[in-house]
């Protein structure tokens, strides 16, 4: 990112300025010279470098934020479109059927310590592996095992939810930052939640209708590689 670049040179610069200030003050103050001024722009250059690291360092992560969003938003599609297939060709959804509400959250095993499960109310927990294993048995075919492409929670879940009430399934994924289609649960937290019923006030929406949303479209329309592609090659087949 250029911005953050700019500012990282900017701290370079100012830690120069720093210890050029300091030189100049310890040699007036042997020739016992003032050097008041000259300790001052030092104080000065250092704070300017702290602040120029801190920008620099928080727009980074923004940026990394907004692509790990992308991803998010992609796999939430991804996801979306297997589990209508598979209520297609086996005529319900993953684990519905059952007496009370099932959730599987969605991590490997590098975010596995940071996903327990704090859902104090009856309810069955199915681990990834059963998820991926109804999924592929109802399919009747592998398929990728995409996760959120962050091992490590900086305000926020860092795993995808499956949950099925009844007859009604939610997925969701977990968002840094505000989309026309997301809710917000706390500072920079928001989720982006489908369903098989749509419903604009809490605002969850059937697959089909959010991929036909221009703001989805859009948020979603980005090209990348590298580390991204990397991160979801080394987890596509986390649970065999």
């Amino acid at each position: 990112m250029l911005i953050g670049r700019i500012l990282f040179a900017l701290a370079a610069i100012f830690v120069i300025l720093f210890f050029v200030f300091i030189i100049v003050a310890i040699v007036r103050l042997i020739k016992k010279k003032t050097v008041k001024i000259y300790f001052l722009l030092s104080i000065v250059s250092l704070l300017a470098c702290i602040v120029s690291i801190y920008l620099g360092i928080t727009l980074l992560e923004q940026a990394y934020q907004d692509d790990c969003d992308v991803v998010r938003l992609r796999h939430l599609s991804y996801y979306g479109n297997l589990i209508e297939e598979y209520k297609l060709k086996v005529g319900k959804y993953p684990f519905e059927g059952e007496n009370q509400q099932v959730y599987a959250f969605i991590y490997n095993n590098e975010q596995k310590e940071y996903c327990d499960d704090t859902n104090p109310y009856s309810h069955i927990q199915k681990t990834p592996k059963e998820f991926f294993s109804q999924l592929e048995k109802g399919l009747g075919r592998q398929i990728d095992q995409l996760f959120d492409p962050q091992y490590v929670p900086s305000g926020r879940p860092v795993f995808y939810i499956y949950m099925i009430d009844g007859n009604q399934y939610f997925f969701a994924v977990h968002l840094s930052k505000k989309y026309p289609f997301s809710k917000k649960v706390a500072s920079k937290y928001y989720k982006a939640e489908i369903s098989n019923i749509s419903d604009e006030e809490y605002q969850f929406y059937k697959i089909e209708e959010l991929e036909k949303n221009e703001d989805f479209k859009k948020a979603t329309n980005k090209n990348f590689g590298g580390y991204f592609e990397l991160r979801k090659n080394q987890h596509i087949r986390e649970y065999e």
